[in-house]
């Protein structure tokens, strides 16, 4: 019985493991690859204001996060308990806590848009280009937000390769757009936000 346990929780830790290690590695690849392309587009003013951003993105990552561990885990509890209709309950708050915070999130990120770019930066351009990355991604905020409904629940459900097509997706994604955005429309700092969330939303 205890090797049978052990094989099983061995088995349930691989299957967990890439998609636990894509989630990670696909919000660094965003971050880098937009620093590295609009470096080479935009210059250093681009990629000060991309690294300045970092924290509205953060933001939005522990609000998702915030939610959706804080229900996913005693769902779990439940699920392992075989009271299915607690589980539910937990999925649904889950998912309307985010959706609710994401629309806070959009409405607040955009209306003191102007004053978190002044606080960011001391100089005019680029705050000019934090308002127009940060104000893209703000609003974005449901796809930032709610992406980490299926990640955690998925997983719950015992669907990690979806999981795992879902971090590719958003992670090559976000490159592929980038390129298209930066290089074939020239879009500068708003390409590379509007490349992140298009390519979160295809995730979510």
């Amino acid at each position: 019985m205890k090797n049978q346990d052990e094989k099983f929780l061995k088995k349930a830790y691989l299957e967990a493991l890439v998609p636990c290690v894509l989630s990670i590695l696909s919000g660094c690849i965003n971050i880098i690859v937009d620093g590295i392309l609009v470096g080479q587009k935009a210059g250093v003013s681009g990629l000060a204001a991309i690294n300045l951003c970092v924290p509205v993105y953060l933001v939005l990552c522990v609000i998702g996060s915030f939610f959706v561990s804080g229900t996913a885990i005693p769902a779990s509890d439940e699920i392992g308990k075989g009271n299915m209709d607690a589980a539910q309950f937990f999925y649904e708050f889950a998912l309307g806590s985010c959706l609710l915070s994401s629309v806070i999130a959009t409405v607040l990120g955009l209306v003191f848009m102007p004053a978190v770019a002044s606080f960011l930066s001391p100089e005019e351009e680029i705050r000019a280009m934090i308002r127009s990355y940060a104000g893209i991604t703000v609003a974005g905020s449901v796809a930032k937000i709610m992406i980490y409904v299926p990640f955690w629940f998925l997983r719950l459900e015992g669907k990690n390769r979806d999981v795992t097509v879902m971090m590719i997706l958003m992670g090559g994604g976000n490159v592929v757009l980038d390129i298209l955005f930066l290089y074939g429309l020239n879009m500068g700092v708003s390409g590379a936000a509007l490349a992140s969330v298009i390519a979160t939303d295809l995730a979510a």
